[in-house]
């Protein structure tokens, strides 16, 4: 038998007509659990239906029939809607037409009482919050090591305030350990009289993952610090409890950050705009002064005469004359003593002295200085002959 092997698309696209050919899954009525609410810019809504055993992912596109505010996550709702298949990734969704609210959810139920509890405790009051010192140098930061929230966090504090010192609290941010955890970091924190402030974050997660951070121990923790404590979980659109109990809170780690060096990355600012403004004035007044300059020259320049120009030009020419006549006159000069030492070379001439009547007396090959003897053989050159004679007789003068 031959394998018939085929294409991914063609494979997606077959999974999408049959499950969205199906009349049953065309009007599903579901009920569950909101979880995972996220927003896009163009007011489509994702969000997760859920109950004890399975999740569903969902999609509401703004068709004006139902509001985005009524899905909370943690509330108990009735939705209507159909399945819809992605056949470029293989992702289906629940594509939903109606939401009816049933009922708040059990942990919504478990926040509001949380919440009544702890205001009743006075944890939420203003008068309670305590003030963050104007100057910062030293805190407790409880966090996962490995999370990118420290990252995060680390990263914006050290680019606006790169002086703060930062001990680190290696906490589990969830999981069933991590309520315990989280308390004994920030008791351990608080016995530290060192620190300025004491951070708490993490980053997003779900509802569940979350809703730890709602915990009476950790919010007690949180009110009963004499040192100011300050808090960031998960997203913007996520709110802990703790948060409120905190004295400050921020949407986010890096937000977080921001607002703790607030007063330092301020006054920085203002040093360095100082300084900028310093620099301007300087360099400005020194291009001023050079400007004023170069202006002088310039006037300077103009105020010479063009006569004085072509006086210039004439005493160039002048100049120049004179050196041409004295080099022609002193190489004429050095010509005549040369054609006078030319005649003297030539008066001095053999030839010249020969064409006299002169001749030359050569003994040996050499002219004959000495005085002869008698016997001695000589070579005598004139004008036209070289003669060879033997002295006969010598006769002194």
């Amino acid at each position: 038998m031959k394998l018939k092997i085929l294409e991914v698309s063609t494979v997606s696209k077959y999974i999408k007509s049959l499950l969205e050919s199906d009349i049953r899954l065309n009007n599903l009525y579901i009920k569950g659990e909101i979880s995972s609410v996220k927003k896009s810019k163009r007011g489509i809504v994702y969000f997760s239906i859920k109950d004890k055993y399975s999740s569903l992912p969902c999609v509401l596109y703004n068709n004006g029939i139902v509001s985005s505010e009524i899905l909370i996550e943690g509330i108990e709702v009735l939705i209507k809607g159909s399945l819809v298949v992605y056949d470029n990734t293989g992702v289906y969704k629940i594509q939903v037409n109606d939401v009816e609210v049933k009922d708040i959810g059990e942990l919504h139920k478990e926040y509001l009482k949380l919440e009544k509890q702890m205001a009743e405790l006075g944890y939420f009051d203003i008068k309670n919050k305590k003030t963050l010192p104007k100057k910062i140098s030293k805190i407790a930061l409880i966090t996962s090591d490995t999370s990118a929230a420290k990252v995060d966090f680390l990263t914006v504090l050290n680019r606006r305030n790169p002086f703060i010192e930062v001990d680190l609290y290696d906490a589990f941010m969830q999981g069933n350990n991590c309520v315990n955890d989280i308390v004994n970091k920030l008791n351990l924190a608080k016995q530290n009289k060192d620190y300025d402030l004491i951070a708490v974050t993490r980053g997003g997660g779900s509802k569940e993952d979350l809703f730890v951070f709602n915990n009476i121990e950790i919010c007690r923790s949180i009110y009963e610090s004499k040192i100011p404590v300050v808090v960031a979980i998960g997203h913007e659109v996520d709110k802990s409890l703790c948060e409120f109990v905190a004295d400050l809170r921020a949407g986010t780690p890096s937000m977080l950050a921001e607002l703790i060096t607030e007063n330092f990355y301020k006054s920085y600012i203002g040093i360095v705009k100082q300084y900028d403004k310093h620099l301007t004035f300087i360099v400005n007044d020194k291009l001023k002064n050079k400007k004023n300059n170069i202006a002088l020259l310039s006037n300077r320049l103009n105020s010479i005469s063009s006569k004085k120009i072509s006086k210039g030009f004439n005493d160039l020419k002048l100049l120049k004359y004179k050196l041409e006549n004295s080099a022609i006159n002193r190489i004429n000069s050095e010509q005549n003593n040369i054609d006078v030492l030319i005649e003297k070379l030539k008066s001095n001439d053999v030839t010249n002295i020969l064409s006299k009547g002169y001749s030359i007396l050569y003994k040996d090959d050499l002219i004959v200085r000495d005085k002869l003897k008698v016997g001695d053989v000589l070579n005598i050159k004139t004008q036209w002959q070289k003669l060879g004679i033997k002295v006969l007789e010598v006769e002194d003068e």
